[in-house]
């Protein structure tokens, strides 16, 4: 049995699904967001074994012991409207505390990836420094709250410089979804930079591109994809602004060392699966930015024809 964690509306596990039912793989797939409303968990410890099990409309299933997990993208638990707000916030805790014991009691070596990974993983700092142990060129980056340390870059700047954020790439206002994308560092900025007090940014030297490469590695295997981000005035600082009628993506072949490179650097972090963001110099340099343990892949498919949901299913079948 496979064990699908997701959210009840994720476009990637249900493709990845049409193939384990091909391949007459069993599995399930439980949004975390149903707990406590419309699923139940038992968790025993007897004697140092562990047993996991969730109910759902009368029926028992044990999820102790399955084949392959895959936690894909797992929701908030939603509350009942009835319950005051600090019993709700008090509800929510102890519910997410619930899923991390039972990411823990479930015994499988066949994780995509397991949650404590993924969170050690989405460190960058851990992955600049694990990156550059391994070979990879990466920039030099400040990580900052101070206005000074900006001011300085600032002044004592011989080439253009990026801003990023940290982690959180989307934010909601007024019921409104907004991207936050790659910027230069300009006059613009700095005339608000006492502000960057409230949050931390990211500041990289800005890298001249040829191309960009989105690296998707499932175990052994790489699938690489070229982005053209250049081709476009709207995606050239960052490709997540998407302008796909201008911005051409090809599956591709990374020169093979950094391609064991991807590799190695997925296997270092713990992980089954990762997404790399790679930059390609004019020079051909490859300069490596980020690894996303739990990166969308579906649009590098949709565009590529690139196998990767069948590699998955496969790994979870584990049949690679």
């Amino acid at each position: 049995m496979i064990l699908i964690i997701t959210k009840e509306n994720d476009t990637h596990a249900d493709i990845v699904e049409k193939h384990l039912r091909a391949m007459n793989e069993d599995f399930v797939r439980i949004d975390t967001g149903w707990l406590p409303n419309r699923i139940q968990i038992t968790l025993r410890v007897i004697q140092g074994v562990t047993s996991v099990a969730f109910h759902q409309d009368g029926k028992t299933t044990d999820i102790t012991n399955p084949n392959g997990i895959w936690f894909r993208k797992p929701s908030d638990t939603q509350i009942s409207s009835a319950l005051s707000k600090e019993t709700a916030d008090f509800v929510q805790r102890e519910c997410q505390h619930l899923w991390s014991y039972v990411w823990e009691a479930i015994s499988s070596n066949n994780w995509i990836n397991h949650p404590r990974m993924n969170v050690r993983a989405n460190n960058r700092v851990l992955q600049w420094k694990t990156a550059w142990t391994l070979g990879f060129k990466i920039p030099d980056t400040t990580v900052t709250n101070s206005p000074a340390s900006v001011c300085s870059v600032w002044e004592n700047r011989h080439e253009e410089f990026a801003v990023k954020v940290l982690n959180q790439t989307v934010i909601e206002k007024n019921g409104k979804m907004y991207s936050m994308y790659t910027k230069l560092l300009d006059a613009e900025i700095m005339e608000e930079i006492a502000r960057v007090e409230l949050c931390p940014i990211i500041l990289q030297p800005y890298i001249k591109k040829k191309r960009e490469w989105r690296v998707t590695v499932v175990g052994n295997k790489v699938f690489s994809c070229i982005i053209n981000s250049q081709s476009s005035d709207r995606a050239n600082l960052d490709w997540r602004r998407y302008d796909m009628d201008n911005v051409p993506h090809l599956a591709g072949d990374l020169p093979k060392d950094i391609e064991n490179k991807c590799l190695a650097l997925t296997k270092e972090l713990g992980l089954c699966f990762g997404a790399i963001d790679l930059i390609e110099k004019p020079t051909g340099e490859f300069v490596f930015l980020e690894i996303n343990p739990n990166g969308q892949w579906a649009w590098v498919e949709a565009l590529t024809g690139l196998p990767i949901s069948h590699a998955i299913a496969e790994q979870l079948a584990m049949k690679i």
